[in-house]
């Protein structure tokens, strides 16, 4: 497998879907499928990445969206951490990563890094 920032992971990701399905295990195999693809992952290593990106701040399910008028959750891609609105402490600490990580590391970009997949 090629090494991959976690910031060029998530473009990527961004750029690949318009939808993903609105079900937490429909939507994570269907990432898990396109990044096993274009990396070449095993699926262990898969599954490692996108547990990696979530816990970034990268990639999340926002089942919350179930809980207003009954919809389904969502699935969201972030091609900056920082606006992953999930949780205040993630942010402040992604900056931080991001100062470590240096310029062109995905912590600087201007542009709303937020897109979301699935309504």
């Amino acid at each position: 497998m090629a090494t991959h920032s976690q910031a060029e992971v998530a473009s990527w990701l961004s750029q690949r879907f318009e939808r993903l399905p609105q079900e937490y295990e429909s939507g994570r195999q269907e990432i898990a499928e396109a990044l096993a693809a274009h990396l070449g992952c095993k699926p262990d290593e898969v599954d490692r990445l996108i547990d990696e990106l979530e816990r970034a701040g990268y990639v999340r399910y926002a089942a919350e969206a179930r809980s207003i008028g009954g919809s389904a959750g969502s699935w969201m891609i972030y091609t900056s951490p920082s606006e992953n609105p999930e949780d205040e402490t993630l942010g402040r600490a992604v900056s931080e990563q991001s100062r470590a990580d240096g310029p062109g590391s995905g912590g600087d970009e201007k542009s709303s890094g937020r897109r979301k997949v699935a309504e």
